[in-house]
Formats: structure tokens, sequence, C-alpha cells
């Protein structure tokens, strides 16, 4: 399938994509409730910013069962 190059970098990408969510969601919730000052619904706010860190967790953890 892929060369051992390949695979060292899809395996480095898949160990780092929680991570990169979990960022880029923490700079959303910093954005929203820090500069912009949201007042409306705080919860579906804080499901919103978190939406990245989920869905590159899931992805992640497709991607290492396929692997199995």
């Amino acid at each position: 399938m892929l060369k051992t190059p390949t695979q060292n970098n899809v395996k480095i990408y898949v160990k780092y994509l929680p991570l990169i969510g979990l960022l880029s969601s923490i700079i959303l919730l910093v954005y929203f409730f820090c500069i912009e000052r949201v007042n409306y619904d705080i919860g579906w706010g804080i499901l919103y910013c978190m939406m990245p860190f989920l869905i590159y967790s899931v992805t992640s953890l497709i991607i290492k069962k396929k692997k199995t």
C-alpha cells in the first residue's frame, strides 16, 4: 500500500490530529467568550467551540481502528 516514509507521515498526522483540534477549540473559546463577549446560551457556544476537537478525535480514532 503506502511506502515507509508515507506511512510514517500518516502516523504522525493521526497522532497530532486531536491536539490540533483541541488547540483550535481553545482559540475559538477565547475568541467567542473573551473577545466577542457572547451573551446568549453558553451551552451551545461551548458545544460549537468544542466541535473541532470532537471531530478530529473521532476521525483519528476511525483511522487508527482501520489500520488494525
